[in-house]
């Protein structure tokens, strides 16, 4: 059991706070234990599974994260309208097994500020390592990102070694110089999730967060 994504509220409401592939539970005011079984790749992957274990009269809120500007829930094959940010209540007579499938967008998101930019995927900050060995990590970008612009042609791929959790490919233009057609082009450039930043604690896993902008990007 994962008792720590699982609270019941004073009201009696069930509140499902975190996503994890797990089994969660809690005892109502009734004496009645209710729970999921939850499924979940997230924050990897956009779906999360909820499959009711016990059946009877039971109100389920669902944690909307705050970052995620579009989420969708359906309850068994019903789609549920009107999601917003914040907690999500079900009030409703459940029977075993049904199910409720959460999916949140999960873009490549651009911070900018001081000419600097950083990344972020979902609730992820991404971080450029020397791990993937793909040149200077302070190297200037000439893309004109503005600071909450949603990145398009971001990748996640699969990674290099068992100690990056999380691999992200963010189109970029590299470099201050430009006369040569093809360096203008923009590359599949890797980023990490941060927890596995500079993992292997040398200097063969340095990494950058906020990386610099050239003069005259916003």
């Amino acid at each position: 059991f994962l008792r720590a994504a699982v609270r019941v509220r004073q009201d009696d409401t069930l509140v499902v706070d975190q996503y994890a592939s797990s089994v969660v539970a809690a005892k109502l005011k009734d004496g009645r234990s209710f729970g999921f079984d939850v499924y979940a790749g997230y924050p990897w992957d956009a779906d999360v599974r909820l499959t009711a274990r016990t059946a009877g009269k039971c109100k389920v809120a669902l944690r909307i994260p705050g970052w995620c500007a579009k989420a969708q829930v359906w309850v068994n094959y019903d789609e549920v309208k009107d999601v917003k940010s914040g907690y999500l209540t079900l009030d409703r007579t459940w029977k075993e097994g049904d199910a409720v499938t959460l999916r949140f967008d999960l873009p490549v998101v651009a911070h900018v500020n001081a000419h600097h930019v950083a990344f972020t995927r979902g609730p992820i900050l991404l971080a450029r390592d020397s791990r993937f060995g793909a040149g200077d990590l302070g190297e200037v970008i000439r893309n004109g990102f503005k600071d909450g612009e949603t990145v398009g042609g971001a990748l996640l791929v699969r990674s290099p070694t068992p100690s990056i959790a999380m691999t992200v490919t963010v189109p970029l233009q590299l470099g201050s110089h430009s006369e040569n057609p093809l360096e203008a082009r923009p590359s599949q450039v890797s980023f990490c999730d941060y927890a596995s930043a500079g993992a292997e604690w040398s200097p063969k896993s340095a990494y950058s967060v906020w990386l610099p902008l050239m003069q005259g990007s916003k």
